[in-house]
């Protein structure tokens, strides 16, 4: 069966939270155990998202096909070319054509919380692993012994991470600090002329963003990670873009999906416009500024594309946003992006499945043109998360409950749920079918 590629793109730091949580739990549902995997069912295709590559040590290599965009100094610990394809050396780095004298400045690397330092010990172990089966396979085993402290060393680290309770709470400042995957050299793009979090020259206007892209240098960088996963793709079907909408990604945003549009207009351009439910600043100005933002930004994101969501856990967005979406079964800190962004990525996970089935695959343009049959291309995402439902009720006893009250909750900020929608697509995962007909 072919894979209808999708490629995604994260534009802004809110939109690399979403996507960063989006990705983790993609790498969730992986299976490694060969003997496992061959004997399970096999409901998602991640070629739809993935793509399989080489290293120049000719190791294969299955990351996502991803343009994550930010700003300078908003990655922290992660580098921009990832570590897969690493083939920098000590002697390129050394090579200075500078007759004067010359001093060198090390600077040390920022320091990792306990989930990345695992990541890397699970990788290392791994790596390890497999270079002694290389090994073992040319020639004899060492059966040296280990001794006791070795070995308990050894058996301390565990393979998989999946099992350990981490709070992060507290540690995560970027969306790096808990990306699972590893990613391509081409994933990453960051936009030099801003630098994150910056007091002197903040990017928060949406004519900021219109104005980079005009830079040559900068849509043409984009462009070059663009061209480069299109060109490999054989049956692109579309795009899924994240966009802030709120800062001056807004304009940023606005003229990249229009850049799409015009060169793959034939192609389904499915994009969601991110906020946080909270901002910290309080200043009459900026709040003015996001709410100018979206406004500018709104039209120009659903022109451009072929199914516009906005999202957001803030009920409205006006300068000072509304309350927090309040979920029955589900406790987080709304002031925190870290918890934010991992509900939308979970709803975003759950309302895209369809576009990465194995079977009954419902391609994207399928998809956008049912919704905008009548032109209206802006559309409301729902969820009810998690799901309340006990293991000894029926679904129809759970709905039975909601007829006169809506099942879930609007991440849509000013959507109001007790409107008769003109189109919707209902997902429902996670309930076996035996429960569907009790």
């Amino acid at each position: 069966m072919e894979s209808r590629e999708l490629i995604t793109i994260q534009c802004g730091h809110f939109s690399n939270f979403v996507g960063t949580h989006f990705w983790n739990i993609q790498e969730s549902t992986f299976c490694y155990d060969i003997n496992q995997a061959s004997s399970q069912v096999k409901e998602i295709n991640h070629d739809v998202l993935y793509r399989e590559g080489k290293t120049i040590m000719n190791e294969v290599t299955y990351t996502p096909r991803l343009i994550a965009i930010d700003l300078k100094d908003s990655l922290k610990t992660l580098s921009v070319e990832g570590i897969l394809y690493d083939c920098n050396t000590l002697e390129e780095s050394s090579d200075v054509r500078w007759a004067g004298d010359v001093t060198l400045h090390n600077s040390s690397s920022l320091p990792k919380n306990q989930f990345l330092l695992d990541l890397e010990k699970q990788d290392d172990l791994i790596g390890s692993t497999a270079s002694n089966e290389d090994d073992d396979s040319s020639q004899e085993a060492d059966t040296t012994e280990m001794n006791e402290d070795e070995l308990n060393q050894e058996q301390s680290i565990p393979l998989s991470i999946e099992e350990r309770t981490y709070n992060l709470d507290d540690s995560v400042e970027v969306w790096s600090d808990f990306l699972r995957c590893h990613l391509h050299p081409k994933s990453v793009a960051i936009i030099k002329e801003y630098a994150h979090q910056s007091e002197l020259e903040p990017f928060e206007i949406f004519s900021q963003g219109t104005n980079l892209w005009k830079n040559g240098k900068v849509s043409d960088q984009m462009e070059n990670h663009l061209h480069f996963y299109t060109e490999e793709c054989d049956h692109l079907q579309g795009f899924q873009v994240l966009v802030d909408f709120y800062n001056g990604f807004s304009g940023f945003g606005s003229s990249l999906l229009e850049s799409l549009s015009d060169e793959y207009g034939s192609k389904g351009i499915f994009t969601v416009g991110v906020s946080p439910s909270t901002f910290s600043e309080g200043i009459p100005k900026h709040d003015s500024q996001r709410i100018i933002n979206a406004a500018l930004a709104f039209p120009s994101l659903a022109d451009y594309s072929s199914l516009f969501t906005p999202v957001s856990l803030a009920e409205t967005l006006w300068r000072k946003p509304g309350l927090p979406t309040n979920f029955n079964n589900l406790a987080y800190k709304p002031n925190l992006n870290y918890h934010t962004s991992a509900i939308l990525a979970s709803a975003l996970d759950t309302a895209t499945l369809g576009l990465r089935m194995q079977e009954a695959l419902l391609p994207l343009h399928q998809l956008t043109d049912t919704f905008s049959a009548m032109g209206r291309k802006v559309a409301t995402l729902n969820t009810s998360f998690p799901f309340a439902m006990t293991q000894d009720e029926a679904l129809s006893e759970v709905l039975n409950k909601h007829v006169d009250i809506p099942i879930w909750q609007s991440l849509t900020p000013h959507s109001n749920l007790h409107l008769t929608p003109f189109m919707q697509s209902v997902i429902l995962r996670g309930v076996s079918q035996r429960k569907l007909y009790m």
